[in-house]
């Protein structure tokens, strides 16, 4: 009996959980110095698949990540019908490298910042859902409002890297925009001011550090075994 309260303990301390955690983010907007860059499809900015799309930079570390959502965040001023989404390798300068996943958000996630600039209010747009396994290595996501009826604009915000996650990369963003005739240009090509990074991010599948209910019932389990084992010893 004792050995098996004992397994059934350490089998409480040991079943892997996971939960959505922020595994990339470039950071919030540089509110002292706020920019940003055309990240839109909009009757004002029209194109296909997008009419503007910024390419921000992220590092998957050692033992990969499984993606579960994307997201950025955005100055604009209407409210997006949808999402255009890419996660891509291999970008430089005039190289879009290699489309890895890609995807159209129909009900994308839509929520403010709290944050604005240039009479602009930020929101995050977000995707999910998503289950993308990713090696080791570097990539490039964006995320483009989309809602081709609206008279408006979206800039995806720059950043400085306040309150970001893992390693920002920095002057490897790029910009790519039918209507503006950029093929991957780096950002900074598109601003008098450095748009060394921008604020995007990545949800990934990781381990949990608070027990679920599912070990939260191994480990009663466990001690109650372990209670039982006791009293039948004292007894003797």
């Amino acid at each position: 009996m004792r050995l098996v309260s004992k397994f059934l303990l350490l089998a409480a301390f040991t079943v892997p959980t996971f939960a959505d955690v922020v595994g990339f983010y470039g950071g919030d907007i540089d509110v002292t110095n706020p920019n940003g860059l055309s990240n839109e499809t909009t009757a004002t900015v029209g194109g296909s698949p997008t009419g503007g799309s910024v390419y921000q930079a992220f590092v998957v570390p050692t033992g990969g990540w499984t993606v579960t959502g994307l997201f950025s965040n955005n100055l604009l001023d209407f409210t997006p019908t949808s999402a255009y989404w890419e996660i891509r390798s291999g970008v430089s300068a005039g190289n879009g490298g290699t489309l890895l996943h890609s995807g159209t958000a129909t009900a994308p996630g839509f929520a403010a910042t709290g944050r604005s600039a240039f009479g602009y209010t930020e929101s995050t747009v977000s995707v999910s859902g998503l289950s993308l396994t990713l090696a080791p290595g570097t990539y490039w996501l964006t995320v483009t409002p989309q809602d081709a009826g609206a008279q408006a604009r979206s800039f995806m915000s720059s950043t400085a890297g306040l309150n970001s996650i893992g390693p920002v990369l920095q002057n490897v963003a790029y910009f790519t925009s039918s209507h503006f005739g950029a093929n991957f240009s780096n950002a900074n090509d598109w601003s008098l001011t450095p748009l060394s990074a921008f604020s995007a991010g990545v949800n990934i599948n990781a381990p949990s550090s608070v027990p679920e209910p599912a070990e939260i019932s191994f480990l009663l389990l466990g001690t109650t075994g372990i209670a039982v084992s006791v009293r039948r010893r004292f007894r003797r």
